[in-house]
């Protein structure tokens, strides 16, 4: 690299290490709600990184994309990963590759809790599918399994699919979700975007369902 272009690059370096060198925490909190439920928090590090990608070309296609794509798959333990810009994003994608490799079709039913994000259902509206709302247990916030049983056994349902959503860092109890869905053949879609790192049964949630987002 030229070494002009060297010394540019860590004069930007040495003035983001300064600026976080200068500001707390509190300068940097997200909202002024008791309890936040969203925001990043982030260091100089991740900012550098960020600005490093910018400066050599691109964001989304670059090595540290892919090494994270592995690596946050290993952590996971699953086989693959693939990043993407968004939680929505992840679950249109997780939705569609199941379209597309003929797990589910136009007009089948996706459970999902009543309680939760926009974006996970309008993905599934988008997709053409159809939303079926699951009532949530009220001390976790996620799905009501005993309700998710009484919608697959209904015969007049057609649930070909459930989006399990671990809410606010709660893990869903996934050893029920796959004793309900596996022998019948409905496909798991794990929506972790709250709660990447928690665990269920000793194996970290995203590595239960057919995909995860």
């Amino acid at each position: 690299m030229n070494s002009l272009i060297k010394r540019k690059e860590n004069i930007i370096y040495n003035g983001i290490d300064d600026y976080f060198d200068n500001i707390t925490i509190n300068d940097l909190k997200p909202n002024s709600w008791k309890v936040p439920i969203g925001g990043g928090f982030y260091g100089k590090e991740e900012v550098k990184e960020v600005i490093k990608c910018y400066l050599h070309g691109s964001l989304s296609i670059q090595k540290p994309v892919m090494e994270f794509e592995r690596k946050f798959s290993e952590y996971i333990g699953t086989d693959y990963g693939v990043a993407v810009n968004s939680g929505t994003s992840a679950n249109i994608l997780a939705l569609n590759s199941l379209m597309d490799a003929g797990y589910l079709k136009k007009g089948d039913e996706v459970a999902l809790p009543a309680t939760t994000f926009i974006t996970v259902a309008t993905p599934i509206i988008q997709l053409g599918l159809v939303p079926v709302y699951i009532d949530i247990d009220p001390e976790t916030l996620n799905i009501n399994i005993d309700e998710l049983r009484k919608a697959i056994l209904d015969k007049k349902r057609n649930i070909e699919c459930v989006m399990a959503v671990h809410t606010l860092g709660n893990p869903v109890d996934m050893t029920r979700i796959m004793e309900l869905t596996e022998h019948r053949g409905i496909q798991v879609i794990e929506d972790c975007c709250e709660a990447h790192g928690a665990e269920w049964g000793g194996k970290k949630i995203g590595s239960y369902g057919i995909i995860s987002t």
